[in-house]
């Protein structure tokens, strides 16, 4: 990330997201959050998972939004941390319904109904589930 960070330049390289989809920096802290939670720094992954949210919110691009909102939040999905997943699956699918973004449409409606479940809501969870999951086959 050091790497990324010393070449990285947002004047420079943010635009491109709209060019390609994608921005270098949000991408590699989206995984990182991951990453870093397997390999053990689970605070660590938090802290990527809230600079990929900065990152998003700066470059205002409503994929990187609702890509980031919904993949990198997964950490606090590992953590076992509801409050803060949730709070970003509900920005994630606002913004993927508001751009028609269905895969993470999906992801969110999968990830919310197995906190739900979890939460002790067993069959609003699991046809929550069910439904992002059929979505997500029907992409």
């Amino acid at each position: 990330m050091s790497k990324l960070r010393s070449i990285y330049h947002e004047e420079r390289h943010g635009p491109q997201v709209w060019l390609c989809n994608y921005d270098a920096l949000n991408l590699a802290l989206m995984y990182a959050a991951h990453w870093l939670w397997v390999l053990g720094y689970p605070d660590q992954a938090v802290e990527a998972e809230k600079e990929c949210y900065e990152q998003a919110l700066r470059l205002q691009h409503p994929y990187q939004m609702a890509f980031g909102n919904c993949w990198a939040s997964s950490c606090y999905h590992y953590r076992g941390e509801p409050d803060p997943l949730m709070a970003r699956l509900e920005t994630g699918v606002a913004v993927a319904e508001q751009f028609q973004l269905p895969m993470w449409i999906a992801a969110t409606a999968m990830f919310r109904g197995w906190w739900r479940a979890k939460r002790g809501e067993i069959r609003a969870g699991i046809e929550q589930f069910s439904r992002g999951f059929a979505h997500w086959r029907d992409i």
